[in-house]
C-alpha cells in the first residue's frame, strides 16, 4: 500500500499548491472555471481515448460480459446515490451535486493504479474500459440530475452531445474494430492524457482558494457523503458481484472502483453549469484524504 499512499499524497500536494498559488495571486481567481473547460473538453477526452489504445485481446463474449457487469456497477452507484442524496443535500439545488459526489468515482486516477497494483494488469484493463459506461451515464443522466434543481432543468440533446461523450463513442469503435492510430497521434493523445491529472488537481485546489479549509472539515454532510462513497459502495458491490463472476481480476477491479473517492470531474461540471464549485471541492478533498485509509481497509476486509 506504500505506493498507493504516496500517490494520494501527490494528489493532495497538487491541490494545496494550486490553493496557495491562487491565494498569493500567482494564478487568477478565474483559473478554476477557465481550466475546468480545458479538462472537460480536451484533456479528459484524450484520457478516454488513451485508455483503450493498448488494450489486451479478449473474446467478444468475455468483453461483453465484463462490460455488462461494469455498466451494472455504475447503475448501482447512481441508484444508491439517488436515494441517499435526498437525506444529505442541504436543499433541492444541491441534489444533483450531492448525488454525483456519491455516484461518480475517481476511477482513472486512483482506481487504475490501485487495481493494477493489487490485482494485476487484467484488473487495470477492466477499470480502463469502465470509462465507456462511466461517461455514457455521466453525460446523460448525470448532467440531467445536476441541472434538475434549476428552473431550466430539462436535459437537452446539446447537453449530451459533448466532447467526452464523442470521445467515448470513438473509444468503443477503436477498441471493437482494433483501429490502429498513427504513431504521432498516439503520442499526442498520451501527452494530453498525462496532463489531465495535474491540471485537474489544480482545478480543485483553485476552487478551494476562497474557503477556510479548517471549516470545511467541520461539515457533517461531507462525512456522510464519504461514508456512502467509501464504505457503502464497495460493500454493496462485493456482496452482489461476487455471485456474478469468478474472475478475481474482474471482481477486484469492481471493488476497487467502488472504493475510490469522489471524482474530481464533479467540481469541473459544477463550475461549468454554474453550480457551487466550493461545496464539491471541499468534499472531494476530505473524501480523498479519508480514502487513504478506507481503500486499504476495504481491500483487506473483503479480500
Amino acid at each position: 500500500m506504500a505506493g498507493l499512499i504516496s500517490t494520494m499524497i501527490i494528489f493532495i500536494t497538487l491541490m494545496v499548491l494550486s490553493y496557495a498559488l491562487v491565494r498569493s495571486g500567482v494564478l487568477s481567481k478565474n483559473f478554476a472555471k477557465d481550466s475546468s473547460k480545458l479538462v472537460l473538453n480536451v484533456l479528459l477526452c484524450a484520457t478516454i481515448i488513451n485508455s483503450v489504445l493498448n488494450a489486451p485481446a479478449l473474446s467478444n463474449g468475455e468483453l461483453m460480459y465484463a462490460m455488462l457487469l461494469i455498466s451494472l456497477e455504475f447503475v448501482l452507484f447512481y441508484l444508491i446515490a439517488s436515494v441517499c442524496c435526498r437525506f444529505i443535500a442541504p436543499d433541492r439545488s444541491y441534489l444533483g451535486v450531492v448525488m454525483l459526489l456519491m455516484a461518480v468515482n475517481n476511477n482513472m486516477f486512483i482506481g487504475l493504479p490501485v487495481a493494477e497494483q493489487m490485482f494485476g494488469p487484467g484488473a487495470a484493463f477492466y477499470v480502463t474500459i469502465g470509462c465507456l459506461p462511466f461517461n455514457a451515464i455521466l453525460y446523460t443522466y448525470g448532467i440531467w440530475a445536476l441541472k434538475r434543481g434549476d428552473k431550466d432543468g430539462v436535459l437537452r440533446v446539446k447537453d449530451m452531445l459533448c466532447p467526452p461523450l464523442f470521445a467515448t463513442v470513438a473509444s468503443i469503435l477503436i477498441f471493437m474494430l482494433r483501429i490502429e492510430l498513427p504513431g504521432v497521434l498516439v503520442k499526442l493523445v498520451s501527452y494530453l492524457s498525462n496532463a489531465t491529472l495535474p491540471i485537474s488537481m489544480f482545478v480543485i485546489g483553485a476552487a478551494l482558494s476562497s474557503v477556510n479549509l479548517l471549516e470545511a472539515f467541520k461539515n457533517v454532510r461531507f462525512y456522510l457523503i464519504s461514508a456512502v462513497r467509501l464504505i457503502v459502495m464497495p460493500l454493496a458491490v462485493w456482496f452482489i458481484f461476487r455471485y456474478l463472476t469468478k474472475d478475481p481480476a474482474l471482481l477486484g477491479s469492481l471493488v476497487v472502483s467502488a472504493a475510490c473517492p469522489s471524482g474530481i470531474i464533479v467540481t469541473a461540471l459544477s463550475l461549468q453549469y454554474d453550480k457551487d464549485g466550493v461545496f464539491p471541492s471541499e468534499c472531494i478533498l476530505l473524501d480523498t484524504l479519508l480514502s487513504m485509509a478506507t481503500i486499504p481497509l476495504m481491500l483487506k476486509l473483503l479480500f
